[in-house]
């Protein structure tokens, strides 16, 4: 009998591991690819060459993220890149963080903004664009598809819809921004 049984004490030399101890072993070090920093900066990591560790036999959510140094550079650099429009709208001191430190939200509450009406000029849009999409619909519902020429006329409205929805929310953004500042002010 060896001293190490004897003792009680796991021998070093390897034995039959199961299959969440290997995963375990191999991807030590690594960072998920579902933790929030690998998918704040997934596709600069993959366009920076960072390696990637897959698991062939079970879902793996994306793998592992191999070089932990590439992913936190890449991380804070694009922090700073987004904290500039925030700079740009006069503030004098702006922090970017991963994560709150524990116990940093406690005594936070959660603000609901109210939704500002539209302007008049917004529901005319709107109402126009309903109309022509009812017009649309009614004229093209027993069409299998509808025409390229159409399809291509109707791309500069539903990119005016789209601008025009991504201001909104712009808008409510800075309003967000405006109440947890009087918040903490």
């Amino acid at each position: 009998m060896s001293a190490s049984s004897r003792s009680g004490k796991r021998s070093s030399a390897p034995t039959t591991r199961k299959p969440y101890q290997i995963r375990r072993i191999l991807t030590e070090g690594a960072v998920r690819a579902s933790d929030k920093r690998a998918q704040y900066v997934g596709e600069d990591y993959l366009a920076a060459g960072g390696p990637i560790i897959r698991d062939l036999f079970q879902s793996d959510d994306g793998g592992w993220l191999q070089d932990v140094a590439l992913l936190e550079r890449l991380v804070a650099e694009k922090l700073a890149r987004d904290a500039e429009p925030v700079r740009a709208e006069g503030w004098k001191w702006v922090q970017t963080a991963i994560d709150f430190p524990y116990g940093h939200t406690y005594g936070l509450r959660h603000l609901q903004g109210e939704r500002q009406p539209l302007s008049e000029e917004e529901v005319a849009t709107r109402e126009s664009l309903r109309l022509e999409a009812a017009q649309l619909e009614a004229d093209y519902s027993e069409a299998g598809e509808i025409p390229d020429a159409l399809a291509s006329s109707l791309t500069p409205a539903w990119t005016r819809i789209a601008s025009k929805t991504a201001l909104r929310r712009e808008r409510a953004s800075a309003c967000r921004r405006h109440f947890a500042r009087a918040q903490a002010g």
